[in-house]
């Protein structure tokens, strides 16, 4: 048998082998087919020798029971042990897979075309020592031997003559290959990933930024460092201290080095005091939890800041005095249903936390309180809302209390829980009317719930004389004297300018049903002229709001007995939002009492007024 390097030298490029070099070749290698006798495989004949045979082992031999010393072993433990001759022999020849367990020899795929590019790339294969390389030639491949030494040294790969080798020409060799990692194509840096199939990962950090794993990959995290290595930022490339975020930071503690500086938005602490200073420079002392500073600051204030400290310990809410000048609705049916209520008033913010809401008995006997979850307050102060079931607490007249902690307030105006309410209906609504000298005019008329009237030059020269033109009476909707009911309204006008002295309606009570050109109203409101284009409203004769020429108002009337309450709702072009008004008048007389609309001449070719009738009820 010849060695390898001798036949190896036979083939080499440039020479002719002779019959006898291949016949000396071909029976130096052993056929696959021919079985490898034990005595011929190195050392393996001695080992086996040392080796005890299962079937040798006596059925009696170091059978113990459970508790023995450990360092004695039965007879299953010993043919565990024991080295079984099948385990590496099959059919008279050592297992391939045997043998490659060993780690006898690898082969290796070479991704270059040619063994010179494939030694200047050897460094990017792991390989040793008698390994194989397999060099692809047209789909095929040329095997090298790497017999030992300087990977880069050509000559220390050795041919075996066998070319144009086809994967499935070679036994395993396709498993083989499929175990072997693929290396990247391009240049660049990369892990090897073993979850799963082993691949090759790329690491793309971008510079002078921290790595972090993601459980998959590697990736670039938002901390970076500057090129000088003093200063990290997170969030940032450009930090500008020696630790930059640009986002909030959570920890348990900080600790700060004393520290006399001043720049702007910054804390410091110096001189056992902590300090922080706006985006000016400007610093200022942070107050410690103690009673002490707490009495430096109370008297350091003025009075007119220890009043807004008040309020502000009020839960920012007013302590001025509270009042409510309407409650709506006033009436409330007596039905198992929730109703909201609704009072308008002032400084009726109060602090929901120390505050609370209470239903009364005329004389101011508490008899329930309106859970807070019940009881909606408004920022402006203006309204307070609540809601309840009044069901329970059966007919009859109630106050309402509130308490704000530091002052009660009891409404004067009561509400009233009735099963008696007679809601008039306002679809047959009909009216008296008196037109001046009985002068019909096509712009002075009565509709169902409306009265409208606009100046008319042809029933009557147009001047602010007073005189009335067009008088308007509800005459199927009777009130006795003795009569509680509400009547809502919404009204409208248009005034000349320049006029103020001059009226062009009013809008109220009469105890005279005929219509007739005489002002009979016993309470009322009016519209009358403002200098300039606007309209001015009144309540009898006293002034409440000023209007846009054509704005109109919300008006109710409530008498009981023979009081009689009007709430005003309207505009004003002398402030912004909603004007409320109140007054409380009395209606002195014995004879029934009807609605009313009376409407006066005025010099503007413009000037109108109208009224449309919304609720009437009695209860």
């Amino acid at each position: 048998m010849t060695d390898i390097e001798t036949i190896l030298s036979w083939f080499q490029t440039g020479d002719i082998p002779t019959e006898e070099h291949f016949k000396q070749t071909f029976s130096s290698f052993r056929n696959k087919n021919t079985k490898i006798p034990i005595a011929e495989v190195d050392g393996l004949e001695a080992s086996l020798n040392n080796k005890a045979n299962v079937g040798d082992i006596p059925d009696n031999m170091a059978l113990v029971d459970e508790g023995q010393p450990v360092d004695v072993f039965n007879k299953e433990q010993i043919m565990a042990m024991a080295m079984m001759l099948s385990d590496y022999v099959k059919d008279g020849k050592i297992r391939a897979d045997k043998i490659e367990a060993l780690g006898l020899t690898d082969l290796i795929e070479a991704k270059e075309s040619t063994l010179d590019e494939f030694v200047s790339s050897s460094n990017n294969y792991d390989f040793q020592q008698n390994d194989f390389i397999a060099i692809p030639v047209d789909g095929n491949f040329s095997l090298f031997i790497f017999k030992g030494g300087d990977k880069k040294i050509i000559a220390n790969y050795l041919p075996t003559g066998l070319t144009n080798i086809n994967i499935s020409m070679v036994e395993g060799l396709q498993d083989v290959l499929n175990r072997k990692l693929e290396k990247p194509t391009t240049d660049g840096n990369y892990f090897i990933n073993m979850s799963g199939n082993p691949s090759y990962k790329t690491i793309n950090p971008e510079e002078n930024h921290l790595l972090f794993w993601d459980g998959a990959n590697f990736k670039n995290s938002s901390i970076f460092r500057d090129n000088g290595g003093l200063k990290f930022g997170i969030g940032t490339n450009t930090p500008s201290e020696q630790l930059h975020l640009k986002d909030r930071a959570r920890m348990k503690a900080l600790v700060l080095e004393d520290n006399s500086e001043t720049l702007p938005q910054q804390l410091t602490y110096n001189n056992k005091k902590f300090y922080g200073t706006d985006i000016t420079g400007l610093k200022r002392k942070f107050m410690f939890s103690d009673y002490d500073d707490f009495v430096l600051l109370a008297n350091s204030l003025t009075d007119a800041q220890k009043t807004a400290w008040k309020t502000i310990m009020n839960g920012n809410i007013s302590i001025s005095t509270m009042s409510v000048i309407k409650v709506t609705p006033f009436l409330i049916p007596r039905q198992d249903n929730n109703y909201y209520i609704t009072l308008e008033g002032a400084n009726l913010n109060i602090n929901p936390l120390n505050s609370k809401v209470s239903i009364c008995d005329l004389n101011n006997n508490v008899l329930l309180d309106i859970p807070n979850s019940q009881v909606q307050y408004y920022s402006s102060g203006l309204n307070l809302t609540f809601y309840y079931n009044f069901f329970t607490l059966g007919e009859g007249e109630y106050k309402i209390k509130i308490d704000n902690g530091f002052a009660i307030l009891y409404v004067t105006q009561p509400i009233k829980v009735t099963d008696n309410i007679n809601y008039l209906p306002l679809g047959d609504i009909k009216w008296n009317i008196k037109r001046y000298n009985d002068i019909i005019s096509s712009d002075q008329y009565v509709n169902v719930q409306n009265s409208y009237y606009k100046v008319d030059n042809a029933v009557k020269t147009l001047a602010s004389d007073g005189i009335p033109i067009f008088n308007t009476k509800i005459n199927n909707k009777e009130f006795l004297s003795t009569d509680n009911f509400y009547i809502k309204f919404v009204a409208s006008a248009n005034v000349g300018a320049n006029s103020s002295v001059t009226q062009i309606a009013k809008f109220g009570l009469t105890d005279i049903l005929e219509a007739n050109n005489i002002p009979d109203l016993l309470q009322d409101i009016s519209f009358r002229g403002a200098d300039g284009f606007a309209v001015r409203l009144y309540v009898g004769n006293v002034y409440v709001s000023t209007l846009n020429n054509g704005g109109s108002v919300s008006v109710e009337f409530i008498k009981q007995g023979t009081s009689l309450a009007i709430y005003i709702e309207s505009s004003d072009v002398y402030q912004a939002g909603s004007v409320r008004h109140s007054a409380l008048l009395s209606v002195a007389t014995t004879n029934p009492l009807y609605f009313s609309a009376l409407y006066y001449n005025n010099n503007n070719a413009n000037a109108f007024g109208s009224v449309v009738v919304t609720a009437m009820y009695k209860f």
